[in-house]
């Protein structure tokens, strides 16, 4: 399997998803290349998509038993981690709808096509069908 990650080139979905979900070093990465590149091929969004490896990881993570060696100060919990990347999920999820509603939103921007009307003459039944 292959990890690849190059910060320098941010115009790839693998490496924006890589850098989303700070999947960036080879050693105790959660993915391989194939993965995300499957995942980036599901959604159009990328924070859609960012927001599934979130949820991925956080079911990775659920299944990892948390170590607290209390005299020498190593603590690792796995349950808070895979709550932050949930947390991470949502505001992804509500990054993505926003980029969603940009679409659909006159005031969002994004894409503004013109609203036609019955009295509108560049754009009428009468002109496009007999």
């Amino acid at each position: 399997m292959a990890f690849s990650y190059d910060p320098s080139d941010l115009s790839t979905p693998l490496n924006r998803l890589r850098f989303l979900v700070q999947d960036t070093a080879e050693a105790g990465r959660f993915f391989e290349d194939d993965e995300i590149t499957f995942a980036a091929s599901k959604d159009t969004n990328i924070y859609r998509a960012a927001a599934g490896l979130c949820r991925a990881i956080a079911a990775k993570l659920s299944k990892t038993p948390s170590l607290d060696h209390g005299e020498s100060k190593l603590k690792f919990d796995a349950d808070k981690r895979a709550a932050n990347y949930l947390k991470l999920a949502e505001t992804y999820d509500e990054k993505a709808d926003a980029e969603d509603a940009s679409f659909d939103n006159e005031t969002g921007g994004a894409l503004n096509l013109p609203k036609f009307s019955d009295r509108d003459p560049a754009f009428t039944r009468g002109l496009h069908f007999t």
